[in-house]
């Protein structure tokens, strides 16, 4: 027996080994019937799989999901729901994985969670709305909105729509200006209490 094959049929016996690992390590094997050895680059791989299966490893994975709270679950949530909003590829596949109720490794976790822009969504999420639901408001008179909107007055219909920018003042709501019948989405950033009449 090849030390490649002893190798490879002690790791699918690891109880831990998942799927997809299991389907690559299996399809190994098949080549090992076919070829005296693997390729560098396939056994390279296949050590890379191995290695994250070691007792060291697995407890440290024990560790993490024993330590995934609630909390950690609702942060990788609000990020999750943002990067769908964006065009992110790479954190597009976690967030789907998030919000399937997958937990994310620990490395996945802080890269996808603790990052300037992230944390700005769940800052901007968990703060409480300036403006309530059906409060007055006024929109800022700033070169960055359409002249349409700059001084105008506005009722806010939802104080809490989802936040798609990671800036501050990011909060997102639907308002109805006076005049119009159709709501409109804008950001808190931009909104402020109705100027005083003198």
């Amino acid at each position: 027996m090849s030390v490649q094959k002893d190798r490879i049929e002690k790791f699918l016996q690891n109880k831990e080994v998942s799927p997809r690992d299991e389907a690559f390590a299996e399809s190994l094997l098949g080549s090992l019937q076919k070829y005296p050895s693997l390729t560098p680059r396939q056994w390279s791989a296949f050590e890379g799989m191995e290695s994250r299966y070691s007792p060291e490893v697995i407890e440290q994975r024990r560790a993490w999901k024993d330590s995934y709270t609630e909390e950690k679950r609702q942060m990788a949530e609000i990020a999750a729901k943002y990067y769908l909003t964006q065009d992110y590829g790479y954190y597009k596949e976690l967030a789907r994985k998030v919000l399937n109720g997958e937990i994310l490794t620990e490395k996945q976790y802080n890269s996808f969670v603790n990052n300037k822009y992230a944390q700005k969504v769940i800052e901007g999420h968990m703060s409480e709305a300036l403006f309530s639901n059906g409060s007055l408001v006024q929109f800022r008179n700033i070169a960055s909105l359409p002249k349409s909107r700059r001084d105008r007055l506005a009722i806010v219909i939802d104080n809490s729509l989802q936040i798609t920018s990671a800036v501050r003042g990011n909060k997102t709501y639907s308002v109805l200006l006076f005049g119009s019948s159709h709501p409109i989405v804008t950001e808190e950033r931009y909104l402020r209490s109705p100027k005083k009449k003198k």
